[in-house]
C-alpha cells in the first residue's frame, strides 16, 4: 500500500490517525510516519489488510471495538 493509498483509505473510511493507532496497537506518531513523505517508513501489510477489510465492510467498527482490549483514546 502506498502512502497516498493509505491516506485515501483513511479518508474514505472516516478514520483518524489515532483510530488506526488504537486499532493496530501502535503509537499515533507511527501512523503519521506511514503517511509522511519525508519518512522512510512503509505501511505494514497487516495494517493494509485490516484497513482494506474495514473499507470493504468485512469487519465493522463494532467488531473492532469488541476485539481490541484498550479503550478508544
Amino acid at each position: 500500500m502506498t502512502r497516498s493509498e493509505y491516506i485515501e483509505l483513511l479518508d474514505r473510511c472516516g478514520l483518524r490517525y489515532v483510530d488506526v493507532a488504537w486499532m493496530c496497537g501502535v503509537n499515533v506518531r507511527t501512523t503519521f510516519r506511514w503517511s509522511d513523505k519525508s519518512e522512510k517508513w512503509t505501511v505494514p501489510q497487516s495494517v493494509a489488510l485490516l484497513l482494506k477489510a474495514y473499507d470493504e465492510g468485512l469487519i465493522s467498527p463494532r467488531w473492532v471495538v469488541r476485539h481490541v482490549e484498550t479503550p478508544v483514546p
